[in-house]
């Protein structure tokens, strides 16, 4: 049985890697006024909490949604960590919110709420291409390696 055991690690690896975060799953409910806010200017805060947390943010589209319902649903999915990390994340993005509604701003909140200094720098258009990455993964790296955010 050893060749057999051997392909069956061989064989999981992969699929916990690449499939699933593995681990938990939770609900939370968030105000339809918020999910704007939570998902951010072409999807960068939701992806920003995903670096940040390691879990993956899931917000029911529109069309899915009850469009009776106040709140909408949001799957925070991975370890239980990732999870709980993901929900304060979210909660403390939402209060941001909340405390920043009449001052506006979504940048400004972002860089206050991590206590950061912001830097702006001019980079040639055919540039932008080279630290956005394929499908973004370069400046995503570049935020998870340094902790800070970068837009574009």
């Amino acid at each position: 049985g050893a060749p057999q055991s051997g392909f069956d690690s061989y064989d999981l690896k992969p699929q916990y890697s690449a499939g699933s975060y593995g681990g938990s799953s939770k609900k939370i409910e968030i105000p339809n006024g918020r999910v704007g806010v939570l998902i951010g200017k072409g999807g960068e805060t939701i992806k920003y909490l995903q670096l940040q947390s390691g879990a993956k943010i899931q917000v029911t589209r529109d069309m899915d949604a009850d469009p009776n319902s106040t709140t909408r649903m949001v799957e925070l999915m991975g370890t239980s960590d990732a999870v709980a990390s993901a929900e304060k994340l979210i909660n403390e993005v939402l209060a941001e919110a909340e405390a920043g509604a009449s001052a506006g701003g979504g940048t400004r909140r972002m860089a206050a709420q991590s206590g950061g200094d912001e830097f702006s720098m001019q980079i040639p258009n055919n540039k932008v291409g080279l630290i956005i990455g394929k499908g973004g993964e370069t400046i995503k790296s570049m935020q998870a390696s340094t902790g800070a955010r970068i837009q574009v």
